[in-house]
């Protein structure tokens, strides 16, 4: 009987370390052929659109639509710029990003959960001007060819 137990606990502790090594071997995205592609927040599903997401391209250069650019308030809608992959940490450069330029005005009420809405008038790109890479990391995690997670955020690759 002790050695039947004994038996059982090798094997647990094997298999244990077994689906460690998996883990370890599956968390990071370590080809940036990887991620190149699109990335949508929270949803493997288009719709009528797409979410906010993340474009990663083979030049290294990235797009982050921050999603629909009629939501009330919030002014940028896109950044531009560089991405470097680093094991399990991504690093970004903004070269850019894209607001909506117009007056603040009184939301209407039967449409809009907020008070104040920005009236659309134009969409403008700004440079950076002393465009450098962000310090801080985002950290990466590859949950499955499609799927991924950066930071606590979750995106799907839907193309």
């Amino acid at each position: 009987m002790k050695n039947l137990l004994l038996l059982l606990f090798i094997l647990k502790i094997s298999s244990s370390q077994s689906l460690a090594q998996q883990i370890t071997d599956t968390c990071c995205i370590l080809k940036k052929e990887e991620l190149i592609g699109i990335w949508q927040r929270n949803d493997s599903l288009i719709g009528s659109g797409l979410n906010q997401n993340f474009q990663f391209f083979k030049d290294d250069s990235f797009v982050l639509n921050v999603g629909s650019d009629d939501e009330d308030l919030r002014d940028i809608i896109q950044l531009k710029g560089k991405y470097r992959i680093s094991k399990n940490e991504l690093f970004f450069t903004v070269n850019s990003k894209t607001i909506i330029d117009g007056p603040i005005e009184i939301a209407d009420a039967g449409i809009s959960l907020n008070i104040f809405t920005i009236k659309k008038e134009k969409l403008v790109e700004v440079k950076e001007p002393k465009a450098q890479e962000i310090s801080d990391p985002c950290f990466i995690t590859l949950i499955s060819n499609k799927h991924i997670k950066i930071n606590n955020e979750i995106y799907y690759k839907v193309k």
